[in-house]
């Protein structure tokens, strides 16, 4: 992996913006969410967006897919915990409401009004 800065709430919040501005009727869930398919040159969900925008490569994103992890639903909470990611506590909750919200398959317009609503 190459050497990222530490994420925090006012890197990762207007970017989280922007991506949900562009793409606000996006939705995907189930075996879908992951940061970049297999053979895929741009990310796939709403948090690995987020991180191609802040200079994460795709190639990065497939490495975090592959990350062995107990549980999809906490995966950018152990991706953190393993050292995957660098964020401070505020961009590590804000990104977990984002890929909680956005796994349960909601529109990634409602996904950032959830999780700004949740700071």
């Amino acid at each position: 992996m190459n050497e990222h800065p530490k994420l925090t709430l006012n890197m990762v919040g207007p970017v989280a913006e922007d991506v949900a501005r562009d793409y606000p009727n996006r939705a995907i869930s189930g075996p879908d969410c992951r940061y970049a398919d297999a053979d895929a040159t741009v990310p796939r969900c709403l948090v690995g967006h987020v991180l191609h925008r802040l200079g994460w490569s795709v190639t990065e994103l497939r490495e975090l897919d592959q990350t062995e992890l107990p549980s999809a639903s906490t995966a950018i909470y152990d991706l953190i915990d393993y050292g995957k990611i660098d964020a401070d506590d505020k961009a590590r909750r804000f990104l977990a409401n984002l890929q909680f919200r956005q796994d349960m398959g909601h529109k990634w317009e409602d996904v950032i009004n959830f999780a700004v609503g949740r700071l």
